[in-house]
């Protein structure tokens, strides 16, 4: 299953205690929206390049925006900027909204340690429309927010204040798209660079504007800023857009092997700011698989990295403290063979979290038509590097509800059989887990060889199964060589041998070395090495005639070993001369050559072979009559 559904509160004792939850997040349209706005016309544009996030009712779309020095805001499409970092300079060739060719002028500034970012706010005032947003309501909205986000960076923000509040009049603003408001509201403030500057521009619009989003957002970094466009002011609405400005994705449920039969909601991940708002909920305290993608200080020395060795099979044990702890070890995280990262967090719902959703009574959401509980415990999440979404992990328990978190007892078991996660102990501020690879399955392993002549590279495909197609490296050996290579996504290992091997047959073998979830195997196979095939000529010197003597010069060469060795004369299956040694004559080695009285046939020329070449016997042109 891979269908991505609008999450949808529920009570598991009462449909009628149902809430109302709205999706947040950033996302684009496609395509470009209407507004009374002008599309830009065929021009080469040097500006700022940012990713856009827009959370639609039941999936968020991506889309980018050009942020011009003059403040110009334009959406734009195209595959030319699928590879650049949101961010970035660049100079683009833009024919109406649509990106033919982008080069990066500069790349997007690594992260920094401290820094203090900006909020300018606008409220839009439209006599056209319902639901103006009033300063006072826009202010303290965003205000609440960026303390959020000052507490949550645990001091890599040492400041987020509001510097400047505006209001614009904009009749029709319903019809505006958000890369026109963003624009309109921008030059309100025209010495302000919203793009590479850590300067947020939050704009509110009426609440009776018809749009089919709370939020959308431009993806940043901690020393950007970005724009924000919020539809339905809300703590948890403004605070999960501003996180898509310093750089955060979605926070997803995930459940099942993702390589197999697997379920995905898009801001189910209820345990951060980066899933959907859900009523009047708090958001959640940032988790700290996202602090560490944001670098914030602490996040490393605040996580146990842990190793797990496949075939290990004594457990890890950590004890963590309470993910809102700001001391001591609160996480844990290790690799899977995928190169997936895992944390474990530890959600008491106290403190900062006691407001928040997955801490309140009968916490209960509706993936996919699925029952999924949510409570303090032990949280496992899941993020792929590279990559900004963080994925919430959950297990069926025997009712079928998915159970988000995890209680002393309780063991989570990895669907791609790679670890499990055993809940030993937990107390009022801490709690004690067991991580151990496996349970790893059998592997059988099958090796090939290609059969070639001297001087080709041979080559060895090796190829591992099992109830799972295995990762990992597999290793051939011969003698004291050795190759190791990664299984690609079919388990497949292919080897190139030396062109160099003397011919002869050789017995490799081949070692997977397993993984966490495959167990080792081992297997041999032949590679044969031929001796080459050479080019052989012998063209007469002199006449041809039966019953007399005639004078030859033969020819042997080859683009991959020496040609030394003897060539001899024959009539058939007659030899008519002696052997004669080849001598080197330039980029060949040839000889000048005297036959026996020749009988009546046909002359042919032997090579009569050598370590790397084969013998051969070629036909001549000449005719003994």
């Amino acid at each position: 299953m891979t269908t991505r559904t609008r999450p949808a509160a529920r009570s598991a004792t009462s449909a009628a205690m149902a809430l109302a939850l709205t999706v947040v997040g950033l996302a684009s349209a496609a395509a470009v929206p209407a507004g009374p706005g002008e599309t830009l016309g065929l021009a080469t544009v040097d500006a700022s390049l940012l990713e856009v996030t827009i959370d639609t009712a039941d999936e968020h779309t991506d889309a980018y925006v050009l942020v011009e020095d003059d403040g110009t805001v334009t959406e734009v499409a195209g595959e030319a900027l699928e590879e650049i970092p949101t961010g970035s300079t660049v100079e683009a060739e833009v024919d109406g909204r649509e990106v033919s060719a982008a080069t990066v002028l500069e790349p997007v500034a690594p992260s920094v340690a401290v820094t203090g970012h900006d909020a300018y706010v606008v409220t839009v005032d439209d006599a056209t429309a319902d639901g103006d947003v009033s300063p006072a309501v826009a202010t303290a909205d965003t205000a609440g927010a960026l303390e959020y986000w000052v507490r949550e960076g645990r001091g890599a923000l040492d400041s987020f204040e509001i510097a400047q509040t505006r209001v614009l009049s904009l009749p029709g603003s319903c019809a505006y798209a958000f890369d026109e408001l963003w624009e309109e509201a921008a030059a309100l403030f025209p010495a302000v660079d919203f793009a590479q500057a850590a300067n947020h521009l939050v704009v509110y619009t009426p609440t009776g504007c018809a749009y089919d989003h709370l939020g959308v957002a431009t993806v940043g970094r901690m020393t950007l800023g970005g724009f924000v466009h919020i539809a339905e002011p809300g703590a948890a609405v403004t605070v999960h857009e501003l996180g898509h400005n310093l750089g955060l994705g979605h926070s997803d449920l995930l459940w099942g092997d993702v390589f197999g039969a697997y379920g995905f909601a898009e801001y189910y991940g209820a345990y951060s700011p980066m899933a959907g708002a859900i009523a009047d909920f708090a958001p959640a305290s940032l988790d700290a698989a996202y602090r560490a993608y944001l670098d914030l200080p602490g996040a490393d020395t605040q996580t146990a990295a842990v190793t797990l060795v496949p075939g290990a099979t004594e457990p890890q044990v950590v004890t963590i403290g309470a993910s809102t702890s700001t001391v001591g070890t609160t996480a844990a995280s290790f690799t899977d063979d995928h190169g997936f990262r895992y944390v474990v967090d530890l959600r008491d719902g106290t403190g900062a979290d006691a407001g928040s959703f997955y801490a309140s009574a009968s916490a209960f959401l509706d993936p996919l038509g699925q029952v999924a509980a949510y409570a303090p415990g032990v949280v496992l999440t899941m993020m792929e590097p590279g990559y900004n979404e963080q994925y919430l992990l959950a297990q069926e328990d025997a009712g079928g509800t998915l159970q988000t978190s995890f209680q002393a007892g309780d063991t989570y078991t990895d669907p791609m059989g790679q670890f499990t996660l055993d809940v030993l102990d937990a107390t009022a501020t801490s709690t004690t887990v067991a991580l151990l690879p496996g349970p790893a399955t059998a592997t059988t392993i099958r090796a090939t060889a290609t059969k070639v002549p001297y001087g080709t590279a041979g080559k060895v495909t090796v190829t591992v199964s099992g109830t799972r197609t295995p990762t990992g490296k597999v290793t051939v050996t011969v003698g004291t060589k050795r190759w190791t290579r990664t299984l690609d996504g079919n388990g497949k290992a292919t080897f190139t041998l030396p062109k160099d091997w003397k011919p002869r047959t050789r017995t490799l073998t081949a070692t997977y070395s397993g993984s966490l979830a495959s167990q080792p195997s081992a297997t041999t196979v032949k590679a044969t090495v031929t001796k080459a095939a050479p080019k052989v000529t012998a063209v007469a010197r002199t006449t041809v005639k039966k019953g007399a003597r005639a004078t030859f010069v033969a020819t042997v060469s080859s683009s991959v070993a020496r040609e030394s060795g003897y060539v001899q004369m024959y009539v058939g299956d007659r030899k008519v001369s002696a052997k004669y040694k080849l001598v080197r004559s330039g980029s060949v080695f040839k000889v000048r050559l005297t036959t026996w009285k020749l009988p009546k046939g046909r002359v042919s020329v032997r090579y009569l072979g050598n370590t790397y070449l084969k013998a051969r016997k070629v036909a001549t042109s000449s005719y003994a009559r």
